[in-house]
């Protein structure tokens, strides 16, 4: 969980809001400051306590959902039940400690500042707590990785190797960062065998950043230790083709995905 929580202007003008309210409040003479931290700490423990309860809600209503990519477990729910507790206990401190500072300018009575302001505001921002929650769970659903089924076509030729073709199924899965990955012939993959019996095996990504094709190609009784990519043709699209080149052969590597 690398992530800020709120963007960094939106911190600075909550902070730049509750410095002015305070600092009109103390300007006009009007905390006492014996009220004052009672009522703040009053605040403080009801925010602990909205943590607590937050978390342990948060993590048996969102365990075994995908609240982060690859994350299904307990573990990852509960970690957002620690993020979204925090977003809550500080929203609620920051807008009861609001309330309490514009309660003060407009010559509040002190069951305003030691209570009132607090119980004021548990259920909207524990409401918004949970709205973020739903939103980091269906936004993490939609960013992991889709997968279809798709095809290959592999043409080559060469002095040594003379004319190899194979067209075959092949599987296709796109990650969150956009990176295409088409395979065929490997051990969890569909099989793809030349028209002359040759078995081969391939996978091809493509990353969506625009850097060039990375290759993994074997041939039964061919020789692709030197095979490069020439050109690329629909790189990270879901129809393609690579042009490739080696010491004794050229040819083709196209792909088609139904993603």
């Amino acid at each position: 969980m690398n992530e800020m929580i709120l963007d960094a202007p939106i911190i600075v003008v909550a902070i730049a809001v509750l410095l002015v309210l305070w600092i009109t409040a103390i300007a006009m003479h009007r905390v006492d400051g014996r009220v004052t931290l009672r009522g703040l700490r009053n605040g403080a423990l009801i925010a602990a306590a909205l943590f607590a309860i937050t978390v342990v809600i948060v993590t048996l209503v969102f365990n075994g959902r995908a609240v982060f990519v690859d994350r299904l477990d307990l573990a990852g729910a509960f970690e957002l039940g620690m993020l979204v507790g925090a977003v809550v206990a500080v929203g609620y401190l920051w807008l009861g400690a609001v309330l309490i500072a514009i309660g003060l300018i407009f010559k509040s009575k002190p069951q305003w500042t030691t209570l009132g302001a607090w119980a004021a505001v548990p259920i909207i921002v524990m409401a918004g707590g949970f709205g973020y929650a739903s939103y980091k769970s269906v936004n993490s659903d939609s960013a992991a990785a889709s997968s279809a089924n798709g095809s290959l076509h592999l043409a080559l030729s060469g002095a040594q190797t003379a004319r190899v073709s194979a067209d075959g199924a092949a599987t296709c899965a796109r990650d969150a960062d956009g990176t295409l990955t088409i395979s065929a012939g490997t051990s969890a993959d569909p099989h793809l065998i030349s028209t002359d019996g040759r078995l081969i095996s391939t996978q091809i990504v493509t990353a969506g950043n625009g850097a060039a094709p990375a290759l993994q190609l074997e041939i039964d009784g061919v020789d692709t230790s030197g095979v490069t990519v020439a050109s690329v043709l629909g790189a990270s699209a879901p129809a393609g083709q690579l042009t490739l080149s080696a010491p004794t052969w050229t040819g083709t590597l196209a792909w088609s995905c139904n993603l």
